[in-house]
């Protein structure tokens, strides 16, 4: 992986999350960390390793971060593609769907930025 851009990808099991992984694999320069709640799911390819990433709560979120960067402390690209969709009118979702929808929507991305996009400010990759 030296060299190599370091991509992390949410939700990257399936649909376009797994489309993703796929596109910037082939890429060859990139290496991808591909994931999911259930990593077993995900299809390893070369320059892809999946990794294990709840984004349901802040705890097992900010947990799973912690190991992501002791393992991989360089991310170069963040891909915030994990999401939930609870169908219904807002109305009628209960308490706990319409939790889990604000958790992995809104606040998960919102914590991957914080804990990522800091260190591709310092080296240069993004600006704030």
């Amino acid at each position: 992986m030296t060299g190599q851009k370091i991509a992390l990808v949410t939700g990257a099991n399936r649909g376009i999350g797994a489309a993703i992984v796929k596109g910037l694999a082939a890429r060859g320069d990139i290496h991808v960390l591909a994931a999911a709640r259930n990593p077993s799911s995900i299809t390893v390819v070369p320059r892809v390793t999946a990794v294990p990433l709840d984004l349901t709560t802040a705890a097992t979120r900010n947990a799973h971060i912690a190991v992501i960067l002791k393992t991989h402390p360089r991310i170069d690209i963040l891909v915030n593609n994990a999401g939930v969709l609870h169908n219904g009118a807002l109305l009628e979702l209960d308490g706990d769907k319409l939790a889990n929808t604000i958790e992995v929507n809104y606040l998960a991305p919102i914590d991957l930025i914080r804990a990522l996009v800091p260190g591709m400010v310092q080296r240069g990759l993004a600006g704030l």
